[in-house]
């Protein structure tokens, strides 16, 4: 039973050198940091996006990576057809949203680029 669950775990010396690499890429020359700040300044321009775009309202300004907003279904559905990403959240215990509106929860990354955030308002204020 405790290899089995060592190896589920990952748990394998043979797989930690490798795991090892990657945090130690990871950390090197602050890669963790710079990926950390675009990530939040991705979310920071979404949310000025959204802010800017009188189609949406932000439920709070990010403080990180995420961004919460409040959106028309209409404008739910039409995103997404576009083919934007973004998950559906529980709606806040302060009665923030209305009916015929849902509030989303977006997540940026390393990889989010400042094209993408842009290309989400736009299509948002169309």
């Amino acid at each position: 039973q405790i290899p089995f669950l060592r190896k589920r775990g990952a748990q394998l010396f043979s797989k930690s050198r490798f795991i090892a690499a990657q945090l130690e890429a990871y950390f090197e020359d602050d890669l963790w940091l710079d990926s950390a700040r675009h990530a939040n300044a991705m979310a920071t321009a979404l949310a000025d996006g959204i802010a800017a775009s009188g189609r949406a309202r932000l439920h709070a300004r990010p403080q990180a990576n995420e961004v919460f907003a409040i959106l028309a279904n209409t404008d739910i559905e039409r995103l997404r057809a576009a083919g934007a990403v973004f998950y559906d959240w529980h709606s806040p215990s302060d009665g923030g949203v209305k009916d015929g509106e849902t509030m989303i929860r977006m997540v940026t990354s390393f990889a989010t680029r400042p094209e993408d955030a842009s290309n989400f308002v736009a299509t948002l204020s169309a």
